[in-house]
């Protein structure tokens, strides 16, 4: 009797240490499982991002003749990605264009993430000069044309555009981009503005292109220089964009007379008609004849006498440019030389729609 007792506790005995080795079993498993969660979020959090939800196109440049060289010494054009976001974005496997109606004109290459990793806040040169065989960050398919094109970034999926634009004409040298860095304001870059271009590096306060319009050359006794479109030998003024982009003139003022800035309209209609590119020149005509033509002025006719000229912006009161003469003699005119500058002089050759030089 007293020996099934002792048998009868051994064997609740070993049955409560089954469990307890049981449960033991079951709390290393859970803890180790923990472990191997937290393990695996820590890689996923180390590597590059994959979303390009903060890449912009940050600057571009589409004629490069002097700005840099690409590492096989080469001008090629050139487009910068900017990682606006707080961690690094690979964009392998993203495709860039040149024409958003085929998105998918590219693929960056896969193969060398370390080269195609953009960190946070930082920069990566894509050269688009159609010699992929260069290296994975020179684009097949992709050149850019300083006539004026479209830009695009789009995710590996070939269909969500990241970011894009459409520009025009660009010149040599001189690159457009946002200011600040991932903003909307897009400058220029380069000579003759406050800061160059700048490739892989943070965009400066460049400047906002303007049209720069001058009175250059006019003739105020026309008997035999010029014949307008209808024949007539009319006083005419001419206007020269020394900016470094087109500007329209349609509704700013011609006057005569400097206390009256706003005789004559330039009218709106006709924007082709009344564009001046950079470094072009506009022939206006000074002849009351506005019916002939919307560069006819209705109140504007030169004296051979001396009298005024005057350019005024299409609010009527801000004076673009003006010029006081004496008197003149037929068929010479008086211009500046060089164009634009503020020296004036008198040609027995005018040069009407063209170069003073």
């Amino acid at each position: 009797m007293l020996r099934s007792f002792f048998v009868m506790c051994e064997l609740k005995e070993k049955k409560a240490e089954g469990k307890m080795k049981f449960v033991k079993w079951l709390i290393i498993l859970a803890a180790g499982m923990f472990l191997l969660m937290g393990c695996s979020d820590d890689d996923d959090s180390t590597g590059p991002d994959t979303s390009g939800a903060n890449l912009v196109i940050n600057e571009f440049l589409a004629k490069n003749d002097y700005n840099i060289v690409d590492e096989n010494g080469d001008n090629d054009d050139w487009i910068e990605i900017y990682n606006a976001g707080d961690e690094a974005v690979d964009i392998g496997g993203m495709y860039v264009t040149d024409d958003l109606t085929n998105l998918m004109a590219y693929q960056i290459p896969t193969t060398d993430p370390a080269a195609t990793t953009i960190g946070a806040g930082e920069f990566l040169l894509l050269w688009a000069d159609k010699e992929p065989d260069q290296g994975i960050l020179h684009l097949d398919e992709v050149k850019l044309s300083a006539g004026g094109e479209q830009i695009g970034l789009t995710d590996v999926d070939g269909t969500t555009i990241l970011d894009s634009l459409t520009f025009g004409e660009q010149l040599a040298d001189i690159s457009y981009g946002r200011v600040p860095d991932g903003e909307d304001t897009w400058n220029y870059f380069g000579a003759g503005y406050t800061s160059m271009p700048t490739p892989g590096t943070a965009n400066g306060s460049g400047a906002t292109p303007e049209a720069i319009f001058y009175i250059n050359e006019f003739l105020a006794s026309n008997d035999t220089t010029l014949a307008d479109e209808h024949g007539d030998f009319d006083d005419w003024i001419e206007i020269y964009n020394g900016g470094n982009i087109a500007g329209d003139i349609g509704g700013m003022y011609f006057t005569d007379d400097l206390t009256e800035l706003m005789n004559s309209q330039i009218p709106t209609t006709f924007p082709d008609s009344t564009t001046i590119y950079p470094g072009e020149f506009l022939i206006i005509w000074a002849d009351k004849e506005p019916e002939q033509g919307i560069l006819h002025l209705e109140d504007v006719k030169l004296s051979a006498d001396g009298e005024d000229i005057g350019l005024t912006a299409s609010d009527g009161t801000t004076i673009i440019d003006s010029y006081t003469f004496g008197e003149q003699t037929t068929d010479i005119s008086e211009g500046r030389l060089p164009d634009g500058t503020d020296t004036w002089e008198f040609f027995t050759i005018p040069t009407p729609g063209a170069s003073n030089e």
